[in-house]
């Protein structure tokens, strides 16, 4: 989820800091699903059981597991789809 989280972030954010008011919303916004996320993967360590949290978790239908990787994947699609665009620059390549 971190992983998921951080890659939101160095895509997204940078859409909504440029007005206040929106920024403030994406503040709420990313303060709420946080509180989300924090109490989805805290339940094993509350219940200390492996079969209740599966339970809890397939009641859930693993719905933040499942929302991470789709994020990950979506964007590291597009990383290597902008990677293979603009390319890379080798050093040794490069004429000084």
């Amino acid at each position: 989820m971190t992983l998921a989280a951080r890659a939101i972030r160095n895509n997204i954010r940078h859409y909504f800091v440029d007005s206040p008011a929106v920024k403030l919303c994406y503040d709420i916004i990313t303060w709420m699903t946080t509180q989300v996320a924090i109490s989805y993967t805290v339940v094993p360590f509350v219940l200390l059981s492996v079969k209740p949290s599966f339970t809890f978790y397939s009641s859930c239908y693993f719905c933040l597991h499942i929302a991470s990787i789709l994020v990950l994947l979506g964007f590291l699609k597009v990383s290597q789809t902008i990677t293979v665009h603009y390319g890379t620059v080798n050093i040794t390549d490069a004429k000084l």
